[in-house]
This record gives C-alpha cells, sequence and structure tokens, in this order.
C-alpha cells in the first residue's frame, strides 16, 4: 500500500480519515502522483516485464483507469505507460459468469454473492484490492475465465469526454469505496417481480446468507401470486445485505428488490390482497366473462424455442388438454419465444399440471404456473390486432395524442401505468410496452389519449414515480410510436402489452 500526496485537496476531512484508516500525517509525507506510478512501474518492469510475463491490470468499473487517473495525470502533465491503456473490468467479469448475480455492481456486492470475506483489518483502497484479489481467485476455482480485456485509446481525453461532463450520464458514476449504498436500519424489504411460480424456499434461497423472520408473499384479487412480497430480517445488517440483490436471478427473473417500511409490511398483511382494479381502470381494460375466469389454465415459460405441440401434449400426459388448447406464445418477429398457453379440461387436470412446474421439455426445464382464460384471450388478441377489451369500437382520435414514458420499472406492466394516470383522473386509450432485442421490457412505453385536454393533465405527472423510479414523460406521435415498436399502428391500434 502507497499513499499519494494530494495536491489538489491536501487537507483530508474528518469523514475521510474515518472512512479509510488514512491518517493527515500519512499523506502529508507521501511521495506525489508521478513518483507513485513511477515506483509502480519499476514494479512491474521488474516482476513481469524482465522475465518475459505477460500481466493485465483487473480494475473495478473502467472508470477507475479510465478517468480519474487519466484525468489526473493529463492536469499535472504526467505521461502514462502502455500498461495503465489496456485492463480487465471485474464487474463485467463478474456478470457475464454469474448471470444470476447480475445486479452485484460493487466489490462488496459481489464478495457477499461469493462468501468472499472483507478483512476487517484493513480500510480504504487496500480493503478493496484485497476483497478484489479473492473474488478473482474464486471466479477461477469456480472454472470461470476474465473478460477479454479492453483498451483506451491514445487519444482519449477523459476531460472532454461528455459522458463525464456535468451533466452527463456518468458525471456522478463515482463508486461508494467504503459505505455501501444502503438504507441504514432497513428490517423489511419489498420485492417486485418475482415468478409467480415462486414460493418461500425460492426466496430464502434468494437471500441466501441473510438471516429472515418473516415472508408474506402478495396475492392478486384473484388469490392468485402476484410477483411482490415482502421480507422482513432479523437485524439491519441482514436487510443491509438483502437490498444488494437487487435484480439478481430468482429461477430465471430479475427481480426489483427496494426498502420499504414496517407500516406498509404490516399493511399488506391486513389486506393480504392487491384489492381489484378501481372503476375506471376496470372499464378500461374491459369486463372478464364467467367463461373468461375459468382457471383450467397454464402458462409455460422456458419451452425450447423449436417446440412442437406433440411434445407439449407428452410434458402433460397425464392431463385432458381440450381441443386446440395449446398456444404457442410467438415474438415480433413471428418467431416462438419460449412461452405457451394450455387450456385442460377440468380443475382436476390442471392441479394436475401444476405438478409439471419445473420439470424438462427436451434439455430445457420450464416453469409452469395457473393463468386463465381471460389472459390467454388477451394474448390472442394481440395477435389479431384487437388489444384493447372493452375499448374497441370507439374509435381512434381524429388527432394525435401520445406520450413516450421513460425510466419505467423493468416489472411494470399496463395496469401500473393505467393506474399511473389514474392519479390526475385520465384513462388512456392505449399503453404499448417497448421491448428490448431479448423480449423483456426496457423501461419504456408509448401511451395514447383521447383528447388534448388529458394529454395535459398526464404531462404533468412528469417525474412523478411509477414504483420506486420516477419517470419521464415526453409527447410524442402515432409515427414515432410505430417505428420505436417495429412498425405497428400504435397503442391506438397495438395497444395493450405488447409481448406475450
Amino acid at each position: 500500500q502507497v499513499f499519494i500526496k494530494p495536491t489538489l485537496h491536501p487537507a483530508l476531512t474528518e469523514e475521510c480519515m474515518k472512512d479509510t484508516g488514512v491518517t493527515q500525517e500519512s499523506v502529508d509525507t507521501a511521495n506525489p502522483l508521478q513518483a507513485v506510478i513511477q515506483e509502480f512501474n519499476d514494479y512491474v518492469y521488474r516482476s513481469f516485464i524482465a522475465n518475459n510475463k505477460d500481466f493485465c491490470l483487473v480494475v473495478d468499473g473502467e472508470h477507475v483507469l479510465k478517468r480519474w487517473l487519466r484525468a489526473d495525470c493529463k492536469r499535472k502533465e504526467i505521461k502514462l505507460a502502455a500498461h495503465f491503456s489496456k485492463f480487465v473490468d471485474l464487474r463485467l467479469s463478474f456478470k457475464d459468469m454469474y448471470e444470476k448475480w447480475a445486479g452485484a455492481a460493487t466489490v462488496i456486492a459481489m464478495a457477499e454473492r461469493l462468501d468472499v470475506p472483507m478483512e476487517k483489518t484493513v480500510k480504504g483502497g487496500l480493503h478493496f484490492c484485497k476483497a478484489m484479489g479473492g473474488i478473482v481467485t474464486k471466479m477461477l476455482q469456480d472454472g470461470g475465465k476474465l473478460a477479454k480485456t479492453m483498451t483506451i485509446p491514445d487519444t482519449y481525453d477523459p476531460l472532454a469526454d461528455p459522458v463525464y461532463q456535468p451533466g452527463g450520464p456518468k458525471h456522478n458514476d463515482r463508486e461508494r469505496f467504503v459505505k455501501a449504498e444502503i438504507l441504514e436500519g432497513t428490517l423489511v424489504v419489498k420485492c417486485r417481480g418475482m415468478p409467480y411460480a415462486a414460493g418461500e424456499q425460492d426466496v430464502r434461497d434468494f437471500f441466501a446468507g441473510c438471516k429472515i423472520a418473516d415472508i408474506f408473499l402478495v396475492l392478486n384479487s384473484a388469490g392468485r401470486a402476484s410477483g411482490e412480497g415482502f421480507i422482513k430480517f432479523e437485524t439491519a445488517e441482514d436487510g443491509a445485505r438483502a437490498l444488494m440483490r437487487d435484480r439478481d436471478l430468482m429461477i430465471k427473473r430479475y427481480v426489483e428488490v427496494y426498502a420499504s417500511t414496517e407500516t406498509d409490511y404490516q399493511n399488506a398483511k391486513e389486506r393480504k390482497t392487491i384489492p381489484p382494479a378501481p372503476p375506471a381502470l376496470a372499464a378500461a381494460i374491459g369486463t372478464v366473462s364467467a367463461a373468461d375466469q375459468f382457471k383450467g389454465v397454464c402458462k409455460m415459460r422456458g419451452l425450447p424455442y423449436t417446440v412442437k405441440f406433440e411434445e407439449i401434449r407428452a410434458f402433460f400426459k397425464n392431463c385432458t388438454i381440450v381441443p386446440d388448447g395449446i398456444v404457442l406464445c410467438q415474438a415480433r418477429d413471428g418467431r416462438n419465444n419460449g412461452e405457451a398457453y394450455v387450456e385442460f379440461a377440468t380443475e382436476a387436470d390442471i392441479e394436475e399440471a401444476m405438478k409439471c412446474d419445473k420439470q424438462y421439455v427436451g434439455s430445457r426445464y420450464v416453469e409452469v404456473h395457473r393463468s386463465s382464460k381471460h389472459e390467454m384471450n388477451q394474448y390472442l388478441s394481440t395477435k389479431t390486432g384487437n388489444k384493447f377489451p372493452g375499448v374497441s369500437g370507439t374509435g381512434l382520435p381524429s388527432q394525435e395524442f401520445f406520450i413516450k414514458m421513460r425510466g419505467l420499472p423493468f416489472t411494470a406492466r399496463e395496469r401500473d401505468i393505467m393506474e399511473f394516470f389514474l392519479r390526475v383522473g385520465v384513462t388512456p386509450v392505449g399503453v404499448s410496452l417497448v421491448y428490448n432485442n431479448r423480449e423483456q421490457p426496457n423501461g419504456e412505453a408509448f401511451v395514447e389519449f383521447a383528447n388534448g385536454e388529458d394529454l395535459q393533465k398526464a404531462i404533468g405527472l412528469n417525474k412523478d414515480c411509477v414504483g420506486h423510479r420516477y419517470v419521464e414523460l415526453f409527447r410524442s406521435s402515432r409515427s414515432e410510436a410505430s417505428q420505436i415498436l417495429g412498425g405497428g399502428a400504435g397503442p391506438g391500434v397495438g395497444g395493450m402489452g405488447g409481448a406475450a
């Protein structure tokens, strides 16, 4: 460990000294940056270059070398050796190797996932360097390889890069080196986007290493899993570790994890289910007939893209499937997307079908969870152009009243957006989520309104929150919606849903 004498801000703050363990005396007597860089160059020459050994720097995020070091050297007119222009980003390597832990974006989070201890005897940069060494060692033991090296062009100037300028997307992208980005005292977290088939054991597996006091899985008004849940932990430390699991995979779905409160947790337990849609929303999404309420329908996820009807019938060999009761879902390009709806003859058949959850079709294991005839019919309507039951027949507005939403939670669905605009008493005519090339919501949506007055009220919600994320609203048009959504007619015709 070598200290560098600061020149721009030579006096350390009390908070800095407390968090890092670095004393004012240690930096006052340290060498300047140029001398420390030369000392490091001498070390790599003796250890590697002189012995014809290859080496590469491993860093926690590209900004360490690409922005901070390079910018400081440019200001002080220090020339960097070639080995400072090539590096391996540990975050990218970790994400590539452990897809289920893709949400781990800090050294603390990566170490926690791999059970790599953070040495308490050291602080500051050395504290994290030792942890990074442990993470790399564990990754290699698990049979992984570090991601390909990244190279910084000789002509790159961090002081001129608009990405890092005030207002740029990475202007404040500075890692919190000591304190994890957590809310102190958190005992309760809320999860969104959980697989409908997930049970308490799946939740415990997801939060492995955190001591759980209670789990409450929220049901919707039909008594089925809603994909949401509240988890209460025994200590604030367990709650803090749980927050680091944000956007990790539970089974095969990314789950949002964010801090909640004891009040929200207790209110949810008293309410027990998500209440039914408000009258305005119910009118917008249409009424559900008794036939549509039939629950003898399941939805399958994770199917091979080449699956055949015969394979699905063989999978449910002990169940009776109604004639033409299998619907293979398709992506926007018309190819199978790995999902399907299956309608059974009786309630007993659907009970038997649920026993097939997490079994294999070919080489792929599939999820099986309850659905309904209504949900299946909603998907079928998206393939025929009428995605607005209850609104069809009203005609399209003669003018265009469109809003583009940006920054939505990835777990947000059409109902969440409809409810968002009900805050100002407005019911959209149509909602279309935008999907990426992996058929996953990308956080954007197009919304159409009946008239200019409704649009004016709706645009007033700019930077209000959907879930725990604030969203931006922009005026848009049918042509922009059609272009982004892949040539469709936009929300007014393409309407509610998009991909199944």
